[in-house]
């Protein structure tokens, strides 16, 4: 991560917790808010929704990217399973060709 990145994410998290302070205080007095203080309630409320409507987004996001490359996963597993059946058959072919080649080999050199 890059030290602007790591700033701007610290920067974020900072503003994000200062956010909610304020949403739990103004909540805890919301029987005595001026007008002033309502309106700062809704925007931070608002603020919160957003941001949590853009993490779920993006939750959404790495989950269908995980699921795609689970599956990708489970194919390439898959390929290699059905290779390796093929490569044992096909040295079980192998084998019975050589014994086959082994018996007709002898009988050719004694006649």
């Amino acid at each position: 991560m890059s030290g602007r990145t790591g700033a701007a994410r610290a920067i974020r998290v900072r503003d994000r917790a200062a956010r909610r302070a304020t949403l739990y205080d103004l909540l805890a007095r919301i029987d005595r808010l001026t007008p002033a203080e309502r309106m700062l309630l809704v925007d931070y409320a608002q603020t919160e929704l957003a941001a949590s409507d853009a993490l779920r987004s993006s939750l959404v996001g790495v989950e269908r990217a995980l699921q795609e490359r689970t599956e990708q996963l489970v194919a390439a597993e898959a390929a290699i399973v059905e290779a390796e059946q093929d490569r044992d058959r096909a040295a079980e072919a192998l084998a019975a060709g050589m014994r086959a080649w082994h018996q007709v080999v002898p009988s050719v050199h004694a006649a």
